[in-house]
């Protein structure tokens, strides 16, 4: 372990710092925390030091963190922190994405970047027209554009926003450029979900996944709302003809199911009459429970097609009191954005579109999610039902624990978000829903149970709780059964004992017996005594907190409370090089055994006070036997 250390240089006698060991690389080391203007979350702060951590071996890694928990937050932390004097580029693929990430990296680091996307540019025929900033946000189709009138050297990191999208040829391109021109440049990728539907790996890109924060964790913890997931059966919804390409459903079937089919020019008037009564009847089965269940609160519905998403807008709007407006990929970008405004505030309480709603849009008033429009990508779904999840605006970041979190929501004017899923003859197809993002590790018999009675009631519920019920009724069905068994047994051993006293009372016999004193007092007959295997008296914490000291916990297990409590003080107030980590990778392992790579990081950015303390006297002892080994005084 001493060999790790090079204290040659006597000038590190002088000034003791931890810099005293020579790397054999140059990684980034980033600033402290809390230098950011806004507040950010615990976990945020965990992922950003994961970041970092990551870096130390990778060039470029990925972050996985759901819909609501603040991605874009969490970039701006990375940025506020980046130690280096390069530029950082960050790029996403739509202006909505562009602006939010420009506002938040402006709230978070005080500094305005610059922006690349369209006719907006930093440069004008190669030169400056503004001061650049040290941040550049751009989008990719842009940058793919104009990336040789930037020279990668000029770049120390690059962020990318969605990164499921990283596998495209444009991103592999960009990125191929920048790293080619720059080997020391350092990626982040930035995505609610790394899966795609498609199965292309994100491997050619990121090398790491080095945090993960799923919708069912953030539910968990208490920053999003929990889900309910409602199914409605729709008589004459068959899916099962409809082809499959990349993955999913397509979307010229599907759209025939979904509005009951469509008009062709060799239709007679009957035939268009028929059809039209037909297309009415699956158009209202979805409005219908949308009206009912939303009972006034916003929602989004996700349709198919353009075509689909105008009819379903123009059918919800015959309901009393209902307005629902389309935004799609051709609205006016001013009209698209002053819809959205409008239905943010409340003036319109459906917003119907296709596929707008899955990048970019914050709106913590959505209550209401229709899915109009079923899929087999899971990618896809999460990517949907992680539009409704966000708190109301404020409420969480007030309290410290999830209790506190969840209780706050559970008594806010957005207590949980409905999910309505339209459900017919599936056919072949896998068709996923809730359970197959909250289920979890759920025998898949209960979940299954779940969904059909959720089927057949229609009611309203939270999968994972409908999941658990049904495990907890069939171990109840278990319990029973197993009860009324042993009581059965235990009739037939009464009976058969009962049989066989009275056989045995027909026996007539008189043994010969002889009787011996024996001394009460002596110890020949004294009992053997029998040492039986138990747990100790030590409690669950001590147990845990001896484990976080390093003790395996079958040993600590088999301690008495009294005897935990000793090694626990003992092991507890080892100082310098025996001071023993509490927390991190390395936790249970005395600093003496812990790599230096690590120990230089956590010097410069942990800030435990007792852990820098024992750091401190631990790199003094160093320094004094190195010096007595030189034979100094």
């Amino acid at each position: 372990m001493f060999d790790e250390f090079d204290i040659s240089d006597e000038s590190a006698l002088e000034e003791p710092v931890l810099d005293v060991v020579q790397e054999p690389k140059e990684e980034p080391v980033p600033l402290g925390r809390g230098l950011g203007i806004l507040k950010v979350r615990p976990y945020q702060t965990e992922a950003v030091d994961s970041i970092y951590e990551g870096w130390i071996d990778h060039q470029f890694v990925a972050i996985e963190m759901a819909t609501g928990l603040g991605k874009t937050i969490l970039a701006a932390e990375a940025i506020v922190r980046w130690p280096g004097q390069g530029r950082i580029l960050f790029i996403a693929h739509i202006q909505e994405l562009i602006h939010q990430a420009a506002g938040a990296i402006t709230a978070h680091t005080g500094e305005i970047p610059s922006i690349e996307m369209g006719v907006q540019s930093e440069c004008l025929n190669g030169h400056p027209i503004l001061d650049k900033s040290r941040v550049l946000v751009a989008s990719i189709q842009t940058m793919i554009r104009r990336m040789e009138k930037f020279d990668p050297k000029n770049f120390d990191l690059v962020i990318i926003d969605e990164f499921h999208h990283g596998a495209a040829v444009s991103y592999r391109k960009l990125w191929q450029y920048l790293s080619e021109g720059n080997p020391n440049i350092k990626g982040l990728g930035i995505t609610a979900t790394l899966f795609r539907t498609d199965k292309l790996t994100l491997s050619c890109m990121a090398e790491s996944c080095c945090f993960r924060m799923g919708i069912r964790d953030g539910i968990d913890e208490g920053w999003l709302v929990p889900i309910q997931q409602k199914y409605v059966v729709v008589d004459g919804l068959d899916f099962s003809a409809c082809r499959t390409v990349a993955k999913d459903l397509n979307e010229g079937d599907l759209e025939q199911v979904m509005m009951g089919g469509k008009a062709d020019d060799g239709m007679s008037e009957e035939e268009r009459r028929e059809l039209l009564i037909k297309q009415e009847r699956m158009l209202h089965a979805v409005a219908a429970p949308a009206v009912e269940e939303a009972a006034g609160k916003c929602g989004l519905v996700f349709c198919v097609t353009v075509e689909h998403a105008i009819r379903m807008a123009e059918v919800l709007r015959r309901y009393p009191n209902v307005t629902a407006e389309v935004v799609h990929g051709k609205t006016p970008t001013e009209d698209r954005k002053d819809t959205v405004e409008k239905f943010k505030k409340g003036a319109i309480q459906f917003l119907v579109g296709v596929g707008c709603f899955l990048e970019g849009f914050d709106a913590p008033n959505v209550q209401v999610l229709v899915m109009a429009r079923p899929t087999k990508s899971q990618s896809l779904y999460i990517q949907m039902i992680g539009r409704s999840t966000r708190p109301v605006s404020g409420l969480v970041d007030s309290y410290d624990t999830p209790e506190e979190r969840k209780a706050a929501i559970a008594t806010s004017e957005k207590s949980a978000a409905v999910v309505l899923d339209f459900v017919g003859n599936s056919g072949k197809h896998k068709l996923i829903s809730t359970a197959d993002v909250f289920a979890g590790d759920m025998p898949p018999e209960f979940v299954a149970a779940a969904i059909k009675e959720m089927k057949e009631t229609g009611e309203a519920e939270d999968i994972r709780a409908a999941a658990w019920r049904k495990k907890e009724e069939h171990d109840e069905e278990v319990r029973k059964a197993q009860e009324a068994k042993r009581r059965q047994e235990e009739e037939r051993r009464k009976k058969a004992q009962a049989i066989e006293e009275a056989r045995r009372a027909k026996i007539k016999a008189r043994p010969d017996y002889h009787a011996k004193p024996v001394d009460p007092f002596g110890h020949d007959h004294a009992p053997e005594r029998v040492q039986s295997t138990f747990r100790g008296g030590s409690s669950d914490g001590q147990i845990r907190y001896l484990a976080c000291l390093g003790v395996p916990e079958e040993t600590a297990m088999k301690w008495s409370g009294s005897q935990a409590g000793a090694v626990i003080s003992k092991l507890s107030n080892q100082t310098g090089p025996d001071y023993i980590m509490r927390f991190g990778k390395h936790q249970g392992k005395m600093l003496r055994d812990i790599p230096f790579d690590y120990l230089k990081w956590a010097g410069q950015n942990l800030k435990d006070d007792k852990f820098q303390q024992n750091l401190e006297t631990y790199r003094q002892q160093v320094i004094q036997e190195r010096r007595k080994a030189k034979g100094d005084t």
